[in-house]
Order: C-alpha cells, then structure tokens, then sequence
C-alpha cells in the first residue's frame, strides 16, 4: 500500500510539472516578422497576423520554438519578455543578425539553437549571466566575427 502511495505521489507531482511546462510553438508559421506592441509581442507573416502574446505570458514560457521560419530579426524585449525559457530555438530562419543582450540574465536558459541561419557577427554582450546554460548552437550559420565579450558569466558552459 505505501508503494502505491509514492507511485501516485510521483504521478501527480509529474502531472503539476508538465502542466507547469508551457511552449510557444511557432515553428513553420511563415513568420516574417515580430513586434512589441505595448505590453504584447505580433507576429507576423508578411502583412497578416498570426498571433499576439502578452510579454506576461510570455515570461511563463518554458521553450520557444520559432525554427523554421522566415525571420530575418528578433527584438531583443523579446527575448528580456522571455526570461525564464529554459530553450529557445531560432534555428533555419534567415536571421541576420542578434542584438547586444539578447540573452541576459535568464536563469533558467540551458539551451541556445540557433543553427543555418545569415548570422555574420556574435556581438560583446550577446549571452551574458545565464547560470544553466550548457549548449550554444550556431552551426551551418555564417559568422565571422565573434565579440571577444559574447559569452560571459556562464557558470556552466
């Protein structure tokens, strides 16, 4: 009987962490474009929108899939909205570039992926006091130049 007890214990408590786990799954939407607007983040496909999020809602965002898309930037209160993800992925997007302090002070990021994309230039200040991050992917992306101060404060990676 006490088995039994612990076995639904351990059920419930995985039940409250998954409903707990909330993803923005955006992936393959034909996004073109995201703005702040206020208090919100629109996304865009060319003209129309396709979705609007609440930076409030956003900040209970665990994982953020925006891979497979064609984004060319990400506003930088994006990411500060997002500040407990623990995944982001902006992979296969043709992003030019990221902005000084995209990812700062998220204490939850462990990991970055951000693979086949027009990226030239990782700047000073890019990723900075994330205590849990452990992968950065920029692989099959065209950078050039890394910031001497791109990676900073990173207890883990």
């Amino acid at each position: 009987m006490r088995r039994l007890y612990w076995r639904v214990c351990y059920l419930l408590a995985l039940a409250v962490a998954v409903k707990r786990s909330k993803c923005l799954r955006l992936s393959q939407e034909q996004l073109t474009n995201i703005t702040a607007s206020g208090n919100s983040f629109v996304f865009y496909s060319d003209d129309a929108i396709v979705t609007t999020v609440s930076a409030s809602a956003l900040a209970q965002e665990s994982s953020l899939y925006l891979q497979n898309n064609s984004l060319t930037s990400i506003p930088v209160s994006f990411f500060q909205a997002a500040n407990n993800a623990t995944y982001i992925d902006i992979s296969n997007n043709p992003l030019t570039k990221l902005e000084t302090q995209s990812f700062v002070n998220m204490k939850n990021l462990q990991t970055i992926l951000c693979t086949n994309t027009d990226i030239t230039v990782l700047p000073n200040g890019l990723v900075s006091s994330c205590p849990l991050l452990q992968t950065v992917s920029f692989n099959q992306s065209a950078i050039r130049t890394v910031g001497s101060q791109a990676f900073v404060n990173l207890t883990v990676l």
